[in-house]
């Protein structure tokens, strides 16, 4: 049975790295010349990631009080889908785990293989670690992602993304 703690541990982080993002954010300034400057999207992205995870720390102990019971029969009397014990259940905790050290990887890599193909690596690997996709649906997904990502953010938008060693950065 998870603990309180634990149940609000997801919730936590994202709430201190959305602080981080504000007072990011506000150190470059969010305004600038009556314009918007460029620490707005930090914290407006900071602000939504602490209101998601202090509604993730609050949802998180909502389990923790049902965990107690007993899993209830499907109507023909057989145990419910989720009951099959402790496998799933620690496989559903180690998920959260997986996606931070993915972000850490997606950090780390940034530098070396660039921000899109770095977030593609990571994209492939939830999808098939904590979604568990057939490898040719999370290869098609990464693909349509990339290419998206690559049409919205430098052909229309022309924002510079890191492209990293690799690729001449």
């Amino acid at each position: 049975m998870r603990t309180t703690v634990e149940a609000r541990l997801p919730g936590l982080v994202l709430g201190a790295l959305g602080i981080g993002f504000c007072v990011g954010g506000q150190r470059y300034g969010v305004v600038h010349d009556g314009r918007m400057g460029p620490g707005l999207m930090p914290l407006l992205a900071g602000l939504a990631l602490v209101g998601l995870g202090a509604a993730l720390a609050v949802a998180g102990v909502a389990p923790v009080a049902a965990a107690g019971r007993s899993p209830s029969p499907s109507p023909d009397g057989s145990p419910s889908p989720g009951a099959a014990g402790g496998d799933a259940a620690a496989d559903r905790a180690a998920r959260p785990w997986v996606v931070f050290g993915s972000v850490v990887a997606v950090l780390l890599a940034t530098a070396f293989i660039g921000l899109l193909l770095a977030l593609g690596a990571m994209s492939f690997a939830l999808m098939l670690l904590v979604e568990r996709l057939r490898v040719w649906v999370a290869a098609a997904a990464t693909l349509a992602i990339l290419v998206l990502s690559w049409l919205i953010f430098i052909r229309l938008l022309a924002v510079p993304l890191p492209v990293g060693v690799l690729l001449g950065g």
